[in-house]
């Protein structure tokens, strides 16, 4: 059997770690040293312009014009 010694029987009570959700709720982290990414309204690629009239960004002109046919919010 075995027997604890007495430098080990101290009364602490084991703590269990946090849960996922805990961490998650409890994790911390500065504001990012990158710009933020914006990606196309058409294709979901990056993207490296945006739409006069609505402010839609888009990766490409084929992407302008399929938004400009079908998906601008503000008609000139």
């Amino acid at each position: 059997m075995f027997s604890p010694s007495s430098s080990s029987s101290s009364s602490t009570v084991p703590v269990p770690p946090p849960s996922a959700g805990q961490q998650y709720l409890s994790a911390a982290m500065g504001p990012s040293r990158h710009r933020a990414r914006k990606f196309c309204g058409v294709c979901g690629d990056a993207a490296k312009y945006a739409c006069v009239r609505c402010g839609t960004a888009y990766c490409a002109i084929g992407c302008r014009d399929t938004h400009l046919e079908t998906r601008c919010l503000r008609f000139a």
